[in-house]
C-alpha cells in the first residue's frame, strides 16, 4: 500500500451498536462488509453518492436487494433525494480536513498568505491565428494533450480538496528541484507559489490521474514528471530564460507540452508547437509576471 494513501479511523465497538446488530442479524458479515466498503466510497466521494442500488450492486458483486437494505433499512445513512451520506463520515471528513490545515500551514509557513488563492492562474487568450495550413502539426499526440489542459484558473470542489492539499504541500519540493536546476534564478515569491501549484495541476490533468489514485501515486510521480520538465526548459532557447509564472500561464504550458511531444518525435525546431497560434507580446497581459 502506497505510503500516501489517507486513512480513516475503524471503531472498535461498532459492532456492539444496535443498529449494526440489526444489520448482521438480517444478512450476516456479509451486510457488515457491504456497509464498510459503502463507507470507503462515501470518504473517496466527499461523503455523497448517488441511490444507485444497481451500480453499487454491481461494483461490489451483491444483488441490488441486499445493497438497498443495507442502505435504507438500518438508518445507518442519511438519504436526501437520489443522493445519501453519512454523519460520522462527515464529521471525521471535517476532524481531517481542520488537522490538514494545520499541517498545510506549517509546511507553507515561508510563502506570502497572499499566494493562498485558489484561482491561480487565469488563461491568456490575446492571441493571433496565423496561417494554419502552414503551421499543421501532422502529430495526433498534440491535439490529445491540447484537451487534456485546462484552460481556465483552478476551481476547487469539495471533493478535491485531498488533491488540492497534495498539491499545496508538494510545492516547496517542486521549488527547490526548480532551484537545483536553474541556479541563477531569481526568485518572485508573490508568484512563484501560485505558478507551481498551476504547474502541480496541470500535470496531473495531463497525466490524466482520477480518484484516489492521484492521492496515492501524485507525490512521486508529479516531482519525477517535474524534474524532467525542468531538464527540457534548460535546453529549450525558448523556454531556458522563462518564469514559473509564465511556465505555468496555460497557453504557454500548452505550448511546452507541445514541444516536448514534437522533439521527441524527432523534429529539433526550436518554435513553440501549438498550431497556428503566434503571440502579440506587445499587447499580451501577463500580470504579476
Amino acid at each position: 500500500m502506497s505510503k500516501d494513501t489517507f486513512f480513516f479511523s475503524h471503531d472498535m465497538n461498532t459492532r456492539t451498536d444496535s443498529k449494526i446488530k440489526q444489520l448482521i442479524r438480517k444478512h450476516g458479515l456479509t451486510g457488515y462488509g457491504i456497509f464498510w466498503a459503502i463507507v470507503e466510497d462515501l470518504y473517496n466521494n466527499a461523503n455523497e453518492l448517488e441511490s444507485d442500488f444497481a451500480g453499487i450492486a454491481y461494483d461490489l458483486r451483491e444483488s441490488e436487494e441486499i445493497i438497498k437494505s443495507v442502505i435504507k433499512d438500518f438508518e445507518l445513512f442519511v438519504i436526501d433525494g437520489n443522493k445519501f451520506g453519512s454523519v460520522s463520515v462527515q464529521r471525521r471528513l471535517e476532524e481531517r480536513y481542520a488537522k490538514s490545515g494545520k499541517a498545510r500551514a506549517s509546511v507553507l509557513r515561508r510563502w506570502p498568505k497572499s499566494n493562498l488563492n485558489t484561482n491561480v492562474l487565469k488563461s491568456d487568450t490575446n492571441v493571433l491565428h496565423g496561417d494554419t495550413d502552414s503551421n499543421t502539426i501532422k502529430d495526433n499526440k498534440i491535439k490529445d494533450t491540447e484537451s487534456k489542459v485546462e484552460k481556465e484558473s483552478i476551481h476547487i470542489l469539495p471533493e478535491q480538496i485531498e488533491e488540492y492539499e497534495i498539491m499545496q504541500m508538494l510545492v516547496p519540493e517542486m521549488f527547490e528541484a526548480w532551484k537545483a536546476k536553474r541556479v541563477n534564478y531569481q526568485s518572485h515569491k508573490e508568484t512563484d507559489y501560485q505558478a507551481l501549484l498551476q504547474i502541480a495541476y496541470h500535470i496531473a490533468k495531463l497525466k490524466e490521474w482520477k480518484r484516489p489514485l492521484v492521492v496515492s501515486l501524485f507525490k512521486d510521480e508529479c516531482i519525477t514528471e517535474w524534474k524532467s520538465i525542468i531538464d527540457f526548459t534548460i535546453t529549450d532557447s525558448w523556454f531556458s530564460d522563462k518564469t514559473l509564472h509564465f511556465i505555468a500561464t496555460p497557453k504557454h504550458w500548452l505550448d511546452l507540452v507541445n514541444k516536448r511531444i514534437t522533439n521527441k518525435n524527432g523534429n529539433k525546431n526550436n518554435k513553440p508547437a501549438l498550431a497556428g497560434v503566434v503571440i502579440d507580446n506587445q499587447n499580451r497581459d501577463y500580470g504579476n509576471l
